[in-house]
């Protein structure tokens, strides 16, 4: 298992948003039901917290702790890393949008519904075939860190 937890710009504007994260790019589709919140009450040094933490967890790969950060968990460090990749992309799409002031269009649950389930059965292998990537890419940049 591996956990990764983020202080993005991003990241942290939209936990601070009520509204958390809406499906309104194909990448919060993703986590569209499948996120947790976190009401965040200081540093995680508190065994107590720890566990209201994976509670608010629960079967999910990720969470948005509120006026916080991001949190995602995976089987692999690639799998952890790729879920928040795709997380911090869905953050920053919808902020970039709520900018402009326009309203924004979310699509109906029976349209949305679907389309997270089917991006379900999708994930694990796009994880790692995103993470192969990833690598790839290290590896033509810089192999060294492989030392």
């Amino acid at each position: 298992m591996a956990v990764v937890h983020t202080h993005t710009e991003a990241g942290v504007a939209l936990a601070m948003l009520e509204c958390g994260l809406l499906p309104v790019s194909m990448a919060a589709v993703r986590f569209h039901k499948r996120i947790g919140y976190y009401e965040f009450k200081g540093p995680g040094d508190n065994m107590g917290d720890r566990a209201r933490l994976a509670d608010s967890l629960g079967p999910h790969m990720a969470l948005i702790m509120r006026n916080h950060g991001l949190l995602s968990v995976g089987g692999t460090i690639g799998e952890a890393f790729v879920v928040m990749c795709v997380l911090e992309q869905a953050c920053s799409s919808q902020l970039r949008a709520m900018q402009t002031g326009a309203k924004l269009m979310v699509p109906d649950e029976e349209i949305v519904d679907p389309m997270a389930v089917k991006r379900d059965g999708m994930n694990a292998r796009n994880n790692d075939m995103n993470w192969q990537t990833l690598m790839r890419l290290a590896d033509r940049i810089d192999p060294s860190y492989r030392q």
